[in-house]
């Protein structure tokens, strides 16, 4: 790639770039490292690079695989009178085969979907990050752009984060269909116990339901999705996780704004650092002390280290305070002999006189 496209995607107006960050965000040192990946495979020249993980596209693949399967063995169920339906039917072995082919792949999205609810609450409980596919104002300011492009081909070409607002629309589509089919499907393969707390007439209208929403789903999926991921695009995004940085430029290009500027943030930050919108939440803090590297056995000596610091600073108050006591004591056996000799030569002599024992008179106090 050229250094021209990198700095044209660099100096894009603020203004701009910052309608697609009003969301809330939090960066971890995981994160950083993987931005300065990106990024310097893309300043090195690379024509690709990856934008999904294995976990996202095995997700996506089993939820293809899972809507095909339970798109056609529903669809050639409910119109199975018609010609093309019946030799379906009679190809993969009868009725039978496809009800139970599409109860099987039932419970496969249904796990599916829990597993990815799993996904979604710990992203946003646990690291607390802001569901990338939830509607922004930036969507709408992006929606009326594409609006004015269609009528004006010369008019500036709206910028998009991670993901443009058709393709959030195909995501909470879909997760509107698999609700509403898992719901009325079961109404469907329960009907006695569900009428028993529903009235009667609760069955034809899962029925109906259920078939206009699954059609709905497949020719949007068919059209819609298709569309703007094949043929538009010219890539196989979901298919090898991976994106043409050409494609990135012009479709995403606040998603390259954003990875370039989190793969400047200093790795020995304290981390995570909030962001609310573009403005760093998250006051700097002094370096954490590294402990890459150190063994338990390390720690150990370390805190064995400091424990003896502290008990030789320990012994040495006690000594000081002993000697402190011994030059008190010391000074205390002093003043009592001191007493001791005044109170020697004070006190009369045993074989003395009379006359010595006399008290002597006392001077005359000057007046």
């Amino acid at each position: 790639m050229s250094d021209n496209k990198v700095t044209q995607t660099n100096t894009a107006p603020r203004a701009k770039l910052r309608l697609g960050f009003l969301i809330n965000r939090r960066v971890t040192l995981a994160d950083v490292k993987e931005a300065q990946a990106v990024v310097a495979q893309i300043e090195n020249g690379a024509d690709v690079i990856q934008r999904f993980n294995a976990l996202q596209l095995v997700q996506h693949a089993v939820l293809a695989i899972s809507v095909i399967v339970l798109a056609v063995s529903g669809l050639a169920q409910t119109f199975s009178d018609h010609p093309l339906a019946f030799q379906f039917i009679q190809l993969v072995g009868g009725i039978d085969t496809l009800q139970v082919a599409h109860r099987v792949f039932i419970a496969v999205l249904m796990l599916l979907a829990a597993s990815h609810v799993f996904y979604v609450l710990e992203a946003t409980s646990v690291k607390l990050r802001f569901p990338s596919m939830l509607f922004t104002m930036a969507d709408l300011k992006g929606m009326a752009g594409m609006v004015k492009l269609f009528f004006d081909p010369n008019a500036e070409l709206p910028q998009f984060d991670r993901y443009k607002p058709d393709e959030k629309f195909v995501y909470w589509l879909t997760v509107f269909s698999v609700v509403v089919s898992t719901l009325t499907g079961l109404v469907m393969l329960f009907p006695v116990q569900v009428t028993t707390l529903l009235p009667g007439s609760i069955i034809p209208f899962a029925i109906s339901i259920h078939r206009w929403q699954a059609i709905l789903l497949a020719v949007t999926l068919l059209t819609l999705h298709t569309y703007q991921l094949v043929r538009k695009n010219n890539s196989v995004n979901m298919l090898k996780g991976s994106i043409k940085v050409d494609d990135l430029m012009v479709e995403h290009p606040l998603e390259y704004e954003w990875l370039v500027r989190i793969a400047q943030i200093d790795e020995t930050r304290h981390f995570p650092i909030h962001f609310a919108g573009t403005k760093e939440t998250t006051k700097k803090q002094e370096p954490q002390p590294e402990t890459e590297g150190k063994t338990a056995q390390d720690v150990t000596d370390s805190l064995t280290n400091v424990t003896d610091e502290s008990q030789n600073q320990t012994e040495t108050v006690s000594n000081v305070k002993e000697e402190d006591k011994i030059k008190f004591n010391q000074k205390l056996i002093l003043e009592d002999q001191a007493e001791v000799v005044d109170l020697t030569e004070a006190s009369p002599n045993a074989g003395g006189s009379e006359k010595d024992e006399m008290p002597k008179e006392l001077p005359e106090q000057p007046e």
